[in-house]
């Protein structure tokens, strides 16, 4: 089959880009839009290998590998799965077997012709050679600048390709965030059910153009949309470890989410502020 997908270890992609852009690689200090560099990794898959695309594998890790709010938006992207393994005190753990797995079996099922791994462990060889040996072109694809740090040389040398995301390509993707909204990333009490939900009207409006931003401001005062409001109590149950929320719960969480995407809205420069 002349298909091709995309495995991205998100993981190496924030430090990566985080450190080129902005010299930190401390993924609360700034966003990333999915939405946008899904669909220019894709750009870039079909340009090169020229076959039809399959799907984007999303990996990364999370705390009792309970989806955050960022992981509820990738998860929710067409075409897009997202594969978590766990996040502990010494990093992530099991992501890396993750995209190996996935590599060998769509290899193996003979979904793909092409694999475009962003990722630069060493532990990822082992499926690149897996997959290389069941007919997958594999094409790893790194952040410059390319050294040791963000890139294993033998893992460069078992791939048939590299292909370097330049400065411009990621740059666009990626913005810092407001100081003042650094620690709205992950609430302070875990069982503060307002604050889950300004975690996750942050998650949303990093994804969200300006016009989408401003209509949905606009709109909660009288309710939140139902696909916007489907996915916040998703994320809530997840986060507050339940398998369904009741009412007040809910109020919370919606009340949260407004408040906080309101603060957002306040915050953003105007189109006179950004032009000057």
């Amino acid at each position: 089959m002349d298909r091709f997908g995309v495995f991205v270890d998100a993981g190496y992609l924030y430090a990566a880009s985080g450190k080129l852009l902005f010299g930190t690689t401390d993924r609360k200090k700034f966003s990333l839009n999915f939405e946008s560099i899904v669909e220019r990794l894709i750009a870039l898959g079909k340009k090169d290998s020229g076959s039809s695309y399959l799907r984007t594998y999303w990996y990364d890790g999370a705390r009792n590998a309970v989806p955050s709010a960022q992981h509820l938006i990738v998860a929710n992207l067409s075409g897009v799965k997202l594969r978590l393994g766990r996040l502990t005190p010494h990093g992530q753990k099991g992501v890396d077997s993750r995209i190996v797995r996935d590599l060998i079996v769509l290899a193996t099922q003979q979904a793909i012709s092409t694999a475009y791994l962003i990722g630069g462990d060493e532990d990822l060889r082992e499926g690149v050679s897996e997959a290389q040996e069941r007919g997958v072109r594999v094409v790893l694809v790194g952040v410059e600048p390319l050294n040791e740090q963000n890139l294993s040389p033998t893992l460069a040398m078992e791939s048939d390709d590299v292909l370097v995301l330049k400065r411009d390509f990621v740059e666009r993707h990626f913005r810092l965030r407001d100081p003042e909204f650094v620690e709205v990333i992950e609430p302070a009490d875990p069982t503060d059910v307002e604050a889950h939900g300004g975690v996750f009207a942050l998650a949303w409006s990093e994804k969200a153009s300006p016009e989408e931003l401003g209509a949905v401001i606009e709109q909660i005062s009288r309710s939140i949309p139902p696909e916007i409001d489907r996915q916040l109590l998703a994320y809530g149950a997840g986060a507050l470890k339940v398998g369904r929320l009741a009412d007040e719960p809910k109020r919370q969480l919606r009340l949260g989410f407004g408040n906080t995407l309101k603060s957002l809205g306040a915050s953003a420069p105007t189109d006179e502020e950004e032009d000057t």
